[in-house]
């Protein structure tokens, strides 16, 4: 009988502990993640509310990756929103879960720790929750983009997914 009580208690005991190592949000060991999603949710903790993040280069069909030429200007687009945004190349949503005027950050995801620019995102109807930068890389090569929100009193933090920028020499005709 004491062995099996025993056994009892250590099962409920690792249950317990599971479940309370769940439900701890752990802080981000860097500012940098590397993955493929395109819609990641903030962490968990407190009321605020869910966002969602997502980058494009359009503004309104979701293209993750782009190939443009040295010295060529080309728009990279965000939305931050309260509701989940789709992927995989098909329409955005409408805009009226955007977060407007929120403080957004893009991330060179390969060259360190000091974003590229931030962005507010826009308050306009049609616009609510997006922003747009534009990029002219100066030299050939693959770049990757990740957009961050830090979050506020009401909302929490999210990361997108990386979006990929090729560049070459050529001007395509």
């Amino acid at each position: 009988m004491n062995l099996k009580n025993g056994l009892i208690c250590i099962l409920i005991v690792t249950v317990l502990s599971i479940s309370a190592f769940n439900n701890v949000a752990a802080a981000p060991v860097s500012k940098l993640t590397s993955n493929t999603h395109s819609n990641h949710a903030g962490d968990v903790r407190g009321d605020k509310q869910q966002t969602y993040l997502i980058a494009s280069f359009s503004p309104g069909i979701y293209l993750p990756m782009y190939t443009t030429a040295v010295g060529q200007s080309v728009n990279l687009y965000g939305i931050l929103s309260t509701e989940p945004l789709p992927g995989n190349n098909v329409s955005l949503p409408d805009r009226s879960h955007g977060i407007p005027n929120a403080l957004v950050f893009v991330w060179n995801v390969d060259s360190g720790l000091t974003p590229v620019v931030a962005r507010m995102t826009s308050s306009q109807p049609d616009w609510k929750g997006m922003f747009m930068v534009k990029l002219t890389p100066e030299a050939a090569g693959v770049y990757n983009y990740q957009l961050e929100y830090d979050g506020n009193d009401s909302y929490q933090s999210s990361w997108s997914g990386a979006v990929s920028l090729t560049v070459t020499n050529v001007v395509a005709s």
